[in-house]
């Protein structure tokens, strides 16, 4: 079994990528008793991840386990790896091979994720954006995402003047509204972060000839679960 972690639906994106590279047995916990993760200090993620690892030890026979996260895999994978002897992921990205394709960046993220980036978006000159709440916006618009358009107009105006081409999406939420994206800057380039975990999952484990999904909320919200597995459809099979 490989697990995922995340404070809401951008889990779910990481899960179904993952899913179709790799035909595995997965669960996902979805953190959203303690949602959102981008407000959080280091030492109450550490706190969190922990007793959220624990959790689903106890309850599977887990092979890795996968911060699904952009906050987490930037803030405290270091300090988790190494109480674990499980194998643990992280969102990473190929800072040379951005930065090669372009030098007029945007970094959007998390507030956390941009302040443990600061050093390489300082070297490499890139623009950050910040939007307070937007991961919680999306998980509570799973089914409205054409709302948040609205916000990335009226956030995303500014940067226009600075001819960006290359948008980099620090938090695994943002790889669902890229189509809003798109449409508010339709010249810019968008960069995910979770094609290197991805691939690295598909090789690092052989497929099996099945596949089982499942999704588990730290806090139990029927209509929430539904909808989260009404995405990973639409992720799966679209």
């Amino acid at each position: 079994m490989i697990a995922l972690i995340d404070s809401g639906v951008g889990g779910v994106s990481i899960l179904a990528k993952c899913a179709k590279v790799l035909p595995y047995d997965y669960v996902l916990l979805v953190d959203n008793k303690n949602a959102p993760y981008g407000n959080k200090t280091k030492k109450q993620l550490l706190n969190i991840t922990k007793n959220n690892i624990d959790f689903l030890i106890k309850r599977y026979k887990l092979e890795a386990i996968i911060f699904a996260c952009n906050t987490l895999s930037f803030s405290i994978y270091n300090e988790i790896k190494s109480m674990y002897n499980i194998p643990i992921y992280k969102m990473e990205f190929d800072e040379k091979e951005i930065d090669k394709q372009n030098k007029k960046i945007l970094f959007f993220a998390t507030k956390n994720t941009i302040k443990y980036n600061k050093k390489i978006m300082t070297k490499n000159g890139w623009k950050s954006l910040y939007i307070r709440d937007l991961p919680l916006f999306i998980d509570n618009n799973i089914n409205r995402l054409y709302k948040t358009k609205i916000i990335l107009n009226k956030k995303m105006n500014y940067y226009k003047n600075f001819n960006i081409n290359t948008i980099v999406l620090g938090c695994t939420h943002f790889s669902l509204i890229k189509k809003q994206i798109k449409d508010v800057m339709p010249n810019v380039k968008i960069f995910e972060y979770e094609n290197i975990v991805v691939n690295k999952i598909k090789n690092s484990f052989k497929p099996k000839d099945h596949r089982t999904l499942k999704i588990l909320l730290t806090r139990y919200d029927y209509v929430r679960l539904i909808e989260l597995k009404s995405v990973l459809c639409k992720l799966l099979y679209n």
